[in-house]
């Protein structure tokens, strides 16, 4: 995955994929504020819920201090005059970067994983079925 780098007043700011401990912060994020059905809002992938809880009051500073990599207890302050068009631009790289969790965590892994019916079978290098 390829890293995004933001200019934010004179800080660089750079978001990569998530490592599990950061993930799970975001998912805590998501729980807390998300309100009821957090966790089946990700399972069945709304989006909304789940944005809702990203931009709650307090929330999206903690977000993105997480996703950004920097000092949770400083962003608030870090982040009072970031503009809205380049958090809506983290957001949206967050989902892009960190898109393989989301299919899991939504039920779909299960898809990722099963054989589909429709995949025609592959012939075997050296077999031949056909009689001669």
């Amino acid at each position: 995955m390829e890293d995004r780098i933001y200019q934010i007043g004179e800080k660089k700011y750079v978001q990569r994929e998530l490592s599990l401990k950061r993930f799970r912060k975001v998912l805590g994020i998501i729980n807390e504020f998300g309100a009821v059905g957090a966790v089946d809002a990700v399972d069945g992938m709304d989006f909304k819920t789940i944005i809702n809880a990203i931009v709650s009051d307090c929330s999206v500073e903690r977000f993105l201090a997480i996703v950004l990599d920097c000092d949770e207890e400083f962003a608030s302050d870090e982040f009072d005059g970031l503009p809205m068009s380049i958090a809506a631009q983290v957001i949206t790289d967050f989902f892009a970067l960190n898109t393989a969790w989301f299919e899991i965590l939504s039920g779909q892994f299960k898809r990722l994983v099963e054989p589909s019916n429709n995949v025609p079978a592959r012939s075997i290098p050296g077999s031949n079925s056909s009689s001669k």
